[in-house]
């Protein structure tokens, strides 16, 4: 949800949303976002987020600090959107970047979820061929099929921060044996 209400003369509510479609708890320190932009440099976001657990399917949202935010709480975004999200359960306020600032709100860019390994699990584009952006409005994506790319699907629709539609996620959760060996079906980005 790249353009939100602003306080500060900045969009105080952007966030991004991360599903764990595994059978089992994921800590989101273990991962984090990559902010990419069109000419292939990107910015590590949510970095070190250690200890804050994602439950197996279920969402968790990951708040944007754009620096001029820094005074707003779990209360006013659970006010924005009419939800009632638990700070470091199920919504997480992170600077984005040490550099500060947000998502872009015109420019084409990708979010990436990645591994600390440089591993990315999967990645969504906005602003690509289309305006995808609106003011509180949300991105909703498809999980991906046989890659790691999301699937736009709809835009201009109201944010939904906390919960997923079902015809976004599959339709079972991913089993992962604890004795499974990883299989990275995906490119290894380099650094």
């Amino acid at each position: 949800m790249p353009d939100s209400s602003n306080v500060d003369g900045a969009n105080a509510y952007e966030y991004i949303e991360v599903y764990n479609n595994t059978d089992q708890r994921l800590n989101f320190g273990d991962f984090h976002i990559i902010y990419r932009y069109p000419t292939g440099s990107e910015a590590i976001w949510f970095e070190g987020l250690t200890d804050i657990m994602i439950e197996p399917g279920r969402p968790l949202v990951l708040w944007v600090d754009n620096g001029k935010n820094g005074e707003e709480t779990v209360a006013d975004f659970n006010k924005n959107y009419g939800t009632d999200l638990v700070e470091n359960e199920d919504i997480v306020k992170a600077p984005a970047a040490p550099a500060g600032g947000g998502m872009a709100n015109t420019a084409e860019r990708d979010l990436v979820i990645a591994t600390n390994t440089n591993i990315d699990v999967a990645v969504a584009g906005y602003n690509k061929s289309t305006k995808d952006v609106y003011k509180n409005m949300g991105i909703f994506y498809h999980f991906p099929i046989s890659s790691n790319q999301m699937i736009k699907v709809r835009d201009n629709e109201p944010a939904t921060p906390g919960t997923v539609e079902k015809d976004l996620i599959p339709a079972e959760l991913q089993a992962i044996a604890p004795d499974m060996k990883p299989v990275i079906p995906f490119k290894i980005r380099q650094m």
